[in-house]
């Protein structure tokens, strides 16, 4: 059908697909952080789930990604054989065209056109953010101390990039009981032409600039980054005495992270401890590893395999609490699913 080219017209093409082959569909309605989705995967028991989104890519592209029913993205087998099938089908098996056409008639104040699930997407993040506070990665750390020796705790600008990022940030940090954050306002809203940025990847040289100076006129110390989906995470310090910025690096990050989950969680594990990382990533998580007596096992780049590679750790007995690849991504299997 000819198509206003975007998100969210492509969600709304998969439901009415799904629902002329008699599939039940959820539509999460409006947008959504791209881990609820493998979550809500998971949490129903769904054959698939579906995130339309072009993550970090320029504002030209659009993007896909399906997520089997282990909630980790599809990779060998299933990738070959999806592919065979819409070479298979190339001819539609209806004409959605005059769905559409139908729907945009009875629904024309509904941009989901009666297809999405407003309660369900609500109780979906309730039962995510739920997770997130039972998860054990909630530790009392955040609260801050009003003792006569205590350090100014640091201050959080945050941008999410021109994504959809702000709501769920705020709502995480409400969660884990962290001071509230000052927002970008020049990125703090969904906008897919991505005016400030060239390429809306944190990683990017010079993405986080304009993050930092707002941080910098805010007497903020550090500076937290979604991509546009927000599953991904950047982050810059402050240095108080020079006023320096340090950006890290995925590897610092996923190594810090990998490490205090150890020391908070793994430590008191009753079960053997493990870990995954991608093979392109630093071996420092690793050495830790090795030293402190837990598993790390690398997989091949991308979340798929370290996916479905904590799951079969998980299988066989372990603890997997953590994931991640330099590429700014990290997952924590212990908190949710792994997406």
């Amino acid at each position: 059908p000819a198509l206003n080219i975007s998100s969210l017209s492509f969600a709304v093409l998969t439901a009415v697909v799904f629902a002329e082959a008699g599939i039940d569909c959820i539509l999460l309605d409006g947008y959504v952080l791209t881990p609820l989705v493998p979550y809500a995967v998971k949490k129903l028991g769904a054959a698939c789930g579906v995130m339309i989104t072009a993550s970090h890519n320029p504002k030209q592209d659009d993007g896909y990604k399906v997520y089997a029913s282990d909630a980790c993205q599809i990779r060998a087998p299933m990738d070959r054989e999806i592919a065979n099938e819409i070479l298979n089908n190339l001819e539609p098996w209806t004409d959605y065209e005059k769905i559409l056409s139908n729907r945009r008639k009875e629904f024309p104040d509904d941009p989901c056109l009666g297809l999405s699930q407003k309660a369900k997407t609500k109780e979906m993040l309730k039962e995510y953010y739920k997770s997130l506070e039972a998860s054990g990665l909630k530790t009392g750390q955040a609260k801050i101390s009003d003792g006569p020796n205590s350090i100014k705790p640091p201050s959080f600008a945050y941008t999410a990039m021109h994504g959809i990022g702000f709501p769920f940030a705020k709502q995480v940090f409400e969660t884990f009981d962290l001071p509230p954050f000052l927002a970008v306002p020049e990125q703090k809203e969904a906008d897919p032409t991505f005016p400030t940025v060239p390429f809306p990847n944190p990683e990017e040289k010079g993405a986080l600039d304009l993050a930092k100076k707002f941080a910098a006129d805010n007497n903020c110390d550090i500076v937290v980054a979604n991509d546009p989906d927000a599953d991904r995470l950047a982050v810059a310090e402050k240095d108080r005495s020079t006023g320096e910025w340090t950006v890290f690096h995925g590897d610092q990050i996923g190594t810090m992270l990998g490490l205090w989950i150890w020391e908070q969680i793994g430590s008191k594990s009753d079960k053997p401890v493990s870990m995954c990382v991608s093979t392109v990533s630093s071996k420092m998580l690793a050495e830790i590893a090795r030293r402190e007596g837990f598993l790390v096992e690398e997989t091949l780049t991308g979340f798929k395999w370290i996916g479905s590679r904590s799951a079969a750790l998980q299988a066989e007995g372990k603890r997997n609490l953590f994931g991640y690849e330099e590429a700014i991504g990290f997952a924590w299997y212990v908190a949710i699913c792994v997406v």
